[in-house]
């Protein structure tokens, strides 16, 4: 397996395996919440129904089979309750509430692989923190079943994080865990796990075929972005990630903007694995935006690919009408070379600052280029005498990575040191990451 920096999900965290002998526990999960139909797109894989909400006149039908279902469950008929979610499904074909449901029917009639299929599913089709924290349970409580408790108390943790819930809670420290405290931010508050959706192409010229169509036929006078076809930055590997770097497109309509996009090539081709920022001056000094890129190929989990790291800082100032204000962030990514495309095993924003201040006289209006008659009769406060106010917040995680490949952060929210997450105690391994993604991708497999 190998890696690139940024992290996304993996939607088949785990693979059926053969039913546990034993039944699993009696306690009930927390009660799923009720969404509307889910109107996501629909699925391409051929042995999964495609999303649809059912039709208006269909509502009501649905309604009583989840209402029989829910019924027969509580009292201990879940083969009659399994049948009902399928009814009602055959209605409403990849409804999260459901699915859900009939996922945690099928795990107390210790039906293992149809319970991971039907709830990981409901994962994907979740619709709000709620039910994602619910259908994350219900996921752990499976693999539990499944002798897979390491695999449980990160599906617990990321239930907590979407969701706090004291039945959650108790199931982490009885499988010698330690739940995040009142106060403490788990992990999955700050790190995510993409995986590059498109398909690579072999050029670069083709990456800006992509990234701005049509830029080979236009000419300095026509409008739309331009696209260098060459590397910045650009960085070389032997394995995995062969070749990474940033190419940027420049706007034709306003030369003073480009946009940054990091690119990676593996053997199948390249991708364009994120944006990187941008570059734009406005009308005074007072107004502009600049970006800067780190990055390096190198081996971060031992044994594989190479993975890309890359550090992305970006920042910008403006003054406009009454006010003025700044904004910088930084994210790092690590990203490798997962299943048949790239995806990132680890994306957090480890720097973030903001400013706002307000010129009562018009001095920010008309440095940004306004008339400053007419500005100052528009911010006058009561008098010619300037006032301004200022407001911002900063915060700052350090990420500390190991020769083995694990992962471990300390912050700080402004001047105050950031309580330290009991989840991140020990530290993360990379090559498990991806697991603790929000929404977990079907590339994405969690190890035992």
């Amino acid at each position: 397996m190998s890696l690139i920096v940024g992290l996304s999900g993996c939607s088949s965290c785990d693979q059926p395996r053969p039913p546990a002998p034993a039944a699993p526990p009696a306690d009930p999960a927390p009660e799923p919440p009720a969404t509307a139909p889910s109107t996501a797109a629909p699925s391409t894989d051929p042995e999964r129904p495609p999303l649809s909400a059912p039709p208006i006149t269909q509502a009501g039908p649905r309604r009583a089979l989840l209402a029989e279902g829910r019924r027969l469950a509580q009292a201990g008929d879940h083969a009659g309750a399994i049948e009902r979610y399928e009814r009602a499904l055959a209605i409403a074909p990849g409804d999260a509430t459901l699915l859900g449901e009939l996922g945690w029917a099928l795990f107390r009639a210790n039906r293992l692989d149809d319970a991971f299929e039907a709830t990981r599913d409901a994962l994907e089709r979740a619709e709000t923190e709620q039910q994602e924290g619910s259908i994350l349970y219900n996921l752990g409580r499976i693999a539990e079943a499944r002798g897979r408790a390491n695999e449980a108390l990160e599906l617990y943790r990321r239930s907590i994080a979407a969701r706090p819930n004291e039945v959650v809670r108790a199931r982490i420290v009885a499988l010698g865990g330690e739940a995040p405290g009142a106060g403490e931010v788990p992990v999955e508050a700050w790190v995510t796990s993409p995986v590059v959706e498109g398909e690579p192409v072999a050029t670069l010229e083709a990456v800006c075929d992509a990234l701005a169509p049509g830029w080979r036929e236009r000419t300095e006078h026509d409008e739309g972005d331009l696209c260098e076809p060459r590397l910045s930055q650009a960085v070389t590997g032997a394995r995995g990630i062969l070749e990474a770097g940033i190419v940027t497109l420049e706007s034709a309509g306003s030369a003073d903007l480009a946009r940054n996009h990091l690119v990676a090539r593996t053997a199948r081709g390249w991708f364009v694995v994120a944006e990187a920022g941008a570059d734009y001056y406005g009308p005074s000094s007072m107004n502009g935006g600049e970006s800067s890129q780190a990055l390096a190929i190198r081996d971060v989990i031992p044994g594989g690919p190479l993975e890309l790291v890359a550090t992305v800082t970006t920042s910008e100032s403006w003054a406009r009408w009454c006010e003025g204000g700044s904004a910088s962030s930084t994210i790092m990514r690590v990203c490798g070379v997962i299943g048949d495309r790239i995806g990132c095993y680890l994306e957090v924003t480890t720097a973030s600052s903001s400013s706002s201040g307000t010129w009562r006289d018009g001095e920010g209006w008309a440095a940004a280029g306004g008339e400053e008659e007419h500005a100052r009769e528009v911010c006058a406060d009561s008098g010619d005498e300037a006032t301004a106010s200022v407001a911002g917040a900063s915060e700052t995680i350090e990420v500390a990575i190991d020769e083995a490949g694990r992962v471990t952060f300390t912050g700080r929210d402004g001047d105050r040191e950031r309580v330290r997450p009991a989840a991140l105690a020990a530290p993360i391994e990379l090559a498990r990451v991806p697991c603790l993604a929000p929404r977990p991708h079907p590339l994405f497999g969690c190890t035992p």
